[in-house]
């Protein structure tokens, strides 16, 4: 976060928001699955379940910050994984986290009997009815849980995108996307929109490379 922080007054930016992300959906773990050394104390009964989120050491974190710099603008936030399916739990955490910037996001689907994340279910099977039972899920988030400013990364399951199935086209989940988006405009809602900007640096008088 401080790295950040230095950054974003070098390049001129007047404010930025660290979104901590908040998931609570448990997900399976098979004996393949390659898991960050840190993660396998979670994993009990062959499930992954998620750690709440240290928001004692986030505020932390976020007051060092603000401390060392007084002339940027700094946000909380967190970004709550299927938020609809838990909302007892994330209530309680809009309550004490106190956000500036609340997003929802979809990161885990249910296809047949097993709810699972959403490159486990990529591999797994069909990458089109996996895109559109994500999609299914994320309409249902933003017609059932309304706590939130922005609705994260919609096209999520691109990521991690078989490259061996036939290559991601929107245009084949139109009507799909439509269906989420309708609901999502009259809400005041905004989207999310990631992206990678290249470097760009001057290699000589009147021209630029990227890098």
């Amino acid at each position: 976060m401080e790295a950040t922080c230095e950054r974003a007054v070098r390049i001129g930016l007047p404010a930025l928001a660290f979104t901590e992300h908040a998931d609570f959906t448990p997900w399976p773990v098979g004996p393949g699955d390659e898991l960050p050394q840190q993660w396998r104390s979670l994993v009990s009964d062959g499930l992954l379940v998620p750690p709440p989120l240290d928001l004692a050491g986030y505020r932390q974190c976020l007051e060092h910050c603000r401390a060392r710099f007084p002339g940027l603008r700094i946000l909380s936030g967190v970004e709550l994984g299927e938020p609809h399916w838990h909302q007892p739990v994330v209530r309680a955490l809009l309550r004490d986290g106190s956000f500036d910037r609340v997003l929802a996001s979809v990161h885990s689907v249910t296809m047949g009997p097993v709810t699972a994340e959403v490159s486990q279910v990529l591999r797994g099977g069909d990458p089109a009815a996996a895109m559109r039972a994500y999609l299914a899920e994320a309409a249902a988030l933003v017609t059932q849980f309304s706590a939130y400013d922005v609705l994260a990364h919609i096209d999520y399951p691109v990521r991690t995108w078989p490259a061996g199935a036939r290559p991601f086209d929107p245009l084949d989940f139109q009507e799909e996307y439509r269906h989420v988006l309708r609901p999502l405009a009259p809400a005041g809602k905004a989207l999310e929109v990631n992206t990678q900007v290249p470097c760009i640096r001057r290699s000589s008088p009147g021209g630029v490379s990227s890098g």
